[in-house]
């Protein structure tokens, strides 16, 4: 499972860099120097990738660090994800946590998500992880929106209040994030928190497995609603 969410984060911290793939290492480089902090963020980016130059982790942990200090949440969130799996520098989540702390600051919903899963993790606290989790809805983190309705459903952290998860879930889904369609069709297949309904169950379950989601396929099959 680690590995999966490392492969994600690593996705997610390439992704939000766009313009590194447009500028030449000079040019960034040039602009680091020259105190612009998002170049060295899509610096540390091209040295991490290998894009445009030799991958270099230690390197890209410096030019995130310096991004970050010039207050690029991007270069925060990214150096944070650098210290959570230990890619050229030692391991540390303390730090990991430190830095997701300035990316949530700075806006970046990521940042606010993997600060709240950390907080989740801990066990004793969880409204803590609600909170971190409603900001990163906020900003557009989906996961963020189906992780906080899950707190709602259970009521860790938050009030429990079914109608309020399954909005969230709705939101998320929407977002494309896949798991949150697989529970919606599964409260409505069982009737948890909304009125039972095989139709909707078929629809969110269709709509997950058209994302890619084996599992779920064969779920909707059980409903009878795949054409073979």
């Amino acid at each position: 499972m680690r590995t999966l969410w490392t492969t994600l984060l690593i996705l997610i911290a390439l992704a939000l860099a766009p313009v590194a793939s447009a500028a030449t290492p000079e040019t960034l480089a040039t602009g680091c120097h020259q105190g612009q902090a998002e170049a060295c963020a899509d610096l540390g980016t091209q040295y991490q990738s290998g894009a445009g130059l030799e991958k270099d982790d230690r390197k890209a942990v410096a030019f995130y660090r310096q991004a970050c200090a010039g207050k690029s949440a991007r270069g925060c969130l990214n150096l944070a994800v650098m210290y959570y799996n230990g890619y050229g520098v030692s391991r540390d989540t303390v730090q990991a946590g430190v830095f997701y702390g300035h990316a949530c600051d700075g806006k970046v919903g990521e940042g606010c998500l993997h600060l709240g899963e950390m907080y989740e993790e801990r066990g004793d606290m969880e409204a803590v992880a609600a909170t971190l989790y409603r900001r990163a809805c906020d900003g557009q983190a989906v996961r963020g929106c189906m992780k906080l309705g899950v707190m709602y459903h259970d009521g860790r952290g938050v009030p429990q209040d079914k109608s309020t998860a399954m909005a969230l879930y709705r939101q998320a889904c929407e977002g494309q994030e896949v798991r949150a369609c697989v529970m919606l069709g599964l409260h409505y297949r069982d009737g948890d928190g909304v009125r039972q309904s095989d139709d909707e169950a078929h629809k969110y379950f269709r709509k997950a497995c058209n994302q890619g989601d084996a599992e779920v396929c064969h779920l909707d099959r059980e409903l009878g609603r795949i054409t073979r």
